[in-house]
């Protein structure tokens, strides 16, 4: 007990911050005002307008919520230690729907419930952690081997997608700028390290530039004129939403969540720069889809469009640059708000853009797939499990050909869990990994 209090009292800061970031969110979500997963914000709308029973969006966002909960959210929090942004906001999203009826005492529940359920998830997350460091084989000598396999796989993502989206020439010259961004910052130091976070940065970057030529053709409909009345109403949650933009932002900048499984990887290995780089990427890559559908339900992203954990990795934890680095996450998640209709316009006037975000996604979840593969099938070596490997791999496979009855993204890491456990017992009863 008394490790516990110290584990708290030592990350008090951490904690409160946590708290707030999800008792406020349950609190957006139970008004309808802000949600983390795209299916879910159309009902919260609806209820919010009183054009759908609660009961409705409760039962449509509960199976969801329960498969990312599990599938994504816990697999990735359990191995880094952070807290995967998937497993406290679609949470604070079931909080918000269960909670019937309208008023400040209702949100004031809701968000009461938010705050418990993130401080509850930190702790179990603590309480694993603790367990590993007390076994034969130590976790964390592990997960370096995964994260690093994630960070420089990411690196080829941007020029892979120009390749899919524009062909063979832009991709070229997009990968060759990549590589010697790479290069040129890590000659800076020594010794010599591939810089990943210049490379992903500069393939962003070029990639972006090399697709935005594509325009739309002539007397397209525009989809977002549809939907003009909804910006206003995003507008007025533009308090709220700078209040949630400042706790968000904190919360990652103070170590305690991570904004995707690649920045969180990063940030367990302890490279908040690639961790930034990649955070930047996925905001790009999910700018048409989190604005179109703020835009088409007037429920704005918990977690903003993504720019804000780009600039809390970014910048320092430590003294006033926690402060400002809140407040830059405030601003930055308001001004995403406030574009989301000329962003809409924009992703309209210039289809390139809109396909290469979708492509991007698309293409960084395959290259997390494999490098996840990779990571621990060499992760099981490295601990001496032979067996493991076998076992992750089969698991991959099975996993594929029974028609994905898990997310794939995430069986080899919960392989990758089981084969830890498996080989610690091994280790105690047998005294040989296998």
């Amino acid at each position: 007990m008394n490790i516990l209090f110290e584990f708290i009292q030592n990350n008090i800061r951490g904690f409160i911050v946590l708290a707030l970031t999800g008792g406020f969110a349950a609190a957006l979500a139970q008004c309808g005002i802000a949600l983390f997963h795209d299916a879910s914000r159309q009902f919260a709308a609806d209820v919010r307008f009183n054009s759908l029973d609660r009961k409705i969006w409760f039962k449509s966002a509960f199976p969801v919520s329960i498969g990312v909960l599990l599938g994504i959210g816990l697999p990735f929090s359990l191995i880094s230690g952070y807290i995967l942004v998937h497993l406290i906001f679609v949470g604070t999203d079931v909080i918000g729907a269960c909670i019937d009826g309208k008023g400040l005492h209702k949100a004031l529940i809701a968000g009461i419930i938010g705050a418990v359920y993130a401080m509850v998830l930190r702790l179990v997350l603590w309480i694993f952690f603790l367990g590993t460091e007390c076994m034969y084989i130590r976790l964390t000598d592990y997960t370096g081997i995964i994260s690093f396999a994630v960070i420089y796989s990411f690196v080829a993502v941007p020029a892979i997608t120009v390749f899919k989206r524009s062909g063979t020439a832009k991709g070229i010259l997009c990968s060759i700028v990549t590589v010697i961004a790479g290069v040129t910052i890590g000659l800076l130091r020594e010794p010599f390290i591939f810089n990943a976070a210049a490379a992903i940065t500069a393939g962003l970057l070029c990639a972006v530039l090399l697709v935005a030529s594509k325009k739309a053709s002539d007397g397209l409909v525009s989809i977002a004129a549809e939907f003009a009345a909804n910006p206003k109403i995003l507008i007025k949650s533009a308090p709220l939403v700078f209040i949630q933009g400042v706790l968000y932002t904190a919360t990652i900048n103070s170590g305690m969540m991570a904004e995707g499984p690649q920045s969180l990887l990063s940030a367990a290995a302890d490279d908040r720069l690639a961790a930034g780089a990649i955070a930047l990427s996925r905001a790009v890559s999910f700018i048409p889809i989190k604005s179109f559908t703020a835009l088409t339900s007037g429920v704005f992203p918990v977690d903003g469009i993504g720019f804000a954990a780009a600039a809390a990795f970014m910048f320092p934890s430590e003294g006033v640059w926690i402060l400002f680095t809140a407040v830059v996450g405030g601003l930055l998640m308001l001004t995403e708000l406030a574009l989301v209709m000329p962003i809409s316009k924009m992703c309209e006037k210039r289809p390139g853009l809109k396909e290469f975000s979708e492509d991007m996604r698309t293409i960084s979840w395959s290259f997390l797939e494999f490098a996840l593969l990779a990571g621990c099938i060499y992760g099981s070596l490295k601990m001496g499990s032979m067996l493991g490997v076998a076992l992750i791999s089969g698991t991959y496979m099975f996993n594929s050909f029974t028609g994905r009855k898990l997310p794939q993204v995430s069986v080899a890491l919960i392989a990758f869990i089981v084969v830890y456990i498996l080989s610690n017992i091994t280790r105690a009863v047998l005294g040989v990994v296998i």
